[in-house]
């Protein structure tokens, strides 16, 4: 019980960082659409450049929240009404979770690059792969660790899913010989219209 609470006090705050990347991502893929209607490949190396460092920045600003911040995001989960073992597995959960929030928006970010270019089966598969991962590792390390660790496994499970998801999305974008390339935004009012019409379109 106080695993599943511990879970239960993890997850919302996990699940709405998940979601305002989603956003972002849903937004620069359909503004990367639009340059790729348009033929415009600058404008598209432009959008897939500035979706990158606008998921970055969120992902970091995350990350330092679940990591430093766990203690004031378990209270806002309703910490202060669980048991002490409770949020010492949400603590858990979340510090060891956290990191697939940076690994699904780079995933994704490289899945949605597929996607416009119409390899929407590669796509899927690098989805199947983060499933059978995330199921298989947290079988296994909730298995393998100590009993006072053990929900940790669930985290690690879904950090470790969410990177097969990104090495697969990656490496079937070097095979399919999609080359975007990153390049510098820099911050003038065109791109920052931009980032925002990205979370407006999310």
């Amino acid at each position: 019980s106080d695993a599943v609470a511990g879970v239960a006090l993890g997850m919302p705050i996990i699940g709405l960082m998940l979601s305002f990347v989603g956003m972002i991502l849903q937004g620069g893929f359909h503004k990367l659409l639009g340059a790729m209607g348009r033929s415009d490949m600058e404008d598209y190396r432009r959008i897939f450049s500035l979706t990158l460092i606008f998921t970055f920045l969120a992902d970091f600003i995350f990350l330092a929240i679940c990591i430093f911040g766990t203690s004031g995001v378990l209270s806002i989960a309703g910490g202060a009404k669980a048991s002490s073992e409770a949020v010492a597995m949400g603590r858990l959960y979340i510090q060891t979770a956290c990191l697939m929030i940076l690994f699904f928006s780079l995933g994704s970010l490289f899945q949605l690059v597929m996607a416009t270019y119409g390899y929407q089966t590669d796509r899927m598969l690098c989805s199947v792969i983060c499933v059978v991962v995330n199921v298989a590792a947290s079988m296994l390390f909730i298995n393998l660790l100590p009993e006072a660790y053990r929900i940790a496994g669930l985290g690690i499970g879904s950090a470790l899913a969410t990177l097969a998801q990104m090495l697969t999305a990656w490496g079937m974008m070097h095979r399919r010989g999609i080359r975007v390339g990153f390049q510098f935004c820099p911050v003038n009012r065109k791109n920052i219209v931009d980032s925002l019409d990205m979370l407006r379109r999310g």
